[in-house]
C-alpha cells in the first residue's frame, strides 16, 4: 500500500474460531492476525467483537474502534406479515441464519431442534421453521430433526429469500441460539419488527437483547434453558406482545442506520490526512 493510502479492517464475529467455538491457530491464523495489525484501523461491529479482536490479535486497542451495526428503519415500515410458508400452530417460533452445509453449529442450530423436541413432547401448540438454509444443509439438518422428534408436519425450511420481512413478521418468536456471535442482523431486525426474541447471552446478542425487557437470554449450548424460555413465551402472549414493543423500541432508539453511517464518517476523517 503506499503511504498516502489508508487501510480499513471490518471484523464481524470474533477471530480465528471454528464451528464449535474453539479458538484456533495455525498459519492462517497467525497471518490474519498480522494483517489486521497492518491496518490503520479496525472496526467492530459490536463491544464484544472489539475486545476479542484487540485481546487475540494483540492489536492497539487506540485503533480499533466499535461502531454496532444499523438497521433501516424505513425497511420495517409496512411489512405485512405473510405466514404462508410457515407451519400452523398456536405459536410460530423461527430461526433465521444463512446456512450452507453442515457448518451450522456456531448458530445453535443442534440446540435449536432439541429444544424444539421437547417443547412439542411437552404438549405445546408450536410449529419450528429454519430460514435461510440451503439444499445441503437441509440435507444435514434432517437426521437431527428425527431424532428431536419433530414430526413434518410442525416443521419447514425456507431457503434463501428475497425479502424474508413478511415471514419474519409472522413468527411468534424468533430465537438466536448462537454459540458466538457479532451483532446478528438477523436478530436486529426480528425486534425492530416487534417479535419477541430469545438468545444467547453471549457478544453482541447481549449488548442489544436486555433480558426481560427487550427479549430473553439463556446460556449458550443448553437446550433445556432454550426449551423453557421457548415454553415460557409460547404460553404468554401478553408476555411476547411486551417483549416485542420493548425490541422494536430499542432497535429504533439505538440502533438505526442513519447512526451507524455517522459514526463510520467520523472514523474515516480521524485517519485520513487533511489536505
Amino acid at each position: 500500500l503506499r503511504p498516502s493510502l489508508r487501510w480499513m479492517v471490518t471484523v464481524h464475529d470474533r477471530i480465528n474460531m471454528d464451528q464449535e467455538g474453539n479458538r484456533v491457530s495455525g498459519v492462517k491464523a497467525r497471518l490474519y492476525n498480522a494483517l489486521l495489525r497492518r491496518a490503520d484501523l479496525v472496526l467492530a461491529n459490536s463491544e464484544a467483537t472489539a475486545h476479542d479482536t484487540v485481546q487475540h490479535a494483540a492489536l492497539d486497542p487506540a485503533r480499533v474502534r466499535a461502531i454496532t451495526n444499523g438497521q433501516d428503519l424505513s425497511c420495517l415500515e409496512g411489512v405485512h406479515p405473510d405466514p404462508g410458508a410457515l407451519p400452523p400452530a398456536a405459536c410460530r417460533i423461527g430461526l433465521v441464519a444463512r446456512i450452507r452445509g453442515a457448518a451450522f453449529q456456531k448458530k445453535g442450530i443442534p440446540e435449536y431442534l432439541e429444544a424444539a423436541g421437547a417443547l412439542l413432547r411437552g404438549g405445546a401448540d408450536a410449529s419450528f421453521s429454519m430460514i435461510g438454509a440451503d439444499a445441503a444443509a437441509t440435507v444435514a439438518m434432517e437426521p437431527l430433526v428425527r431424532e428431536a422428534g419433530i414430526p413434518p408436519e410442525r416443521w419447514a425450511v425456507l431457503s434463501f429469500l428475497e425479502d424474508p420481512r413478511p415471514v419474519v413478521a409472522a413468527l411468534d418468536i424468533l430465537v438466536c441460539p448462537s454459540r458466538f456471535e457479532g451483532l446478528p442482523r438477523a436478530l436486529m431486525e426480528a425486534m425492530g419488527l416487534g417479535r419477541a426474541v430469545i438468545g444467547t447471552s453471549v457478544d453482541g446478542i447481549a449488548e442489544i437483547v436486555e433480558d426481560g425487557v427487550s427479549g430473553l437470554l439463556v446460556p449458550p449450548r443448553d437446550p433445556e434453558a432454550l426449551a423453557r424460555a421457548m415454553g415460557r413465551l409460547a404460553s404468554d402472549p401478553a408476555l411476547r406482545a411486551r417483549l416485542g414493543a420493548g425490541a422494536s423500541a430499542r432497535v429504533r432508539e439505538r440502533y438505526g442506520a442513519s447512526r451507524m453511517a455517522l459514526e463510520h464518517e467520523a472514523a474515516y476523517r480521524a485517519i485520513i490526512p487533511a489536505p
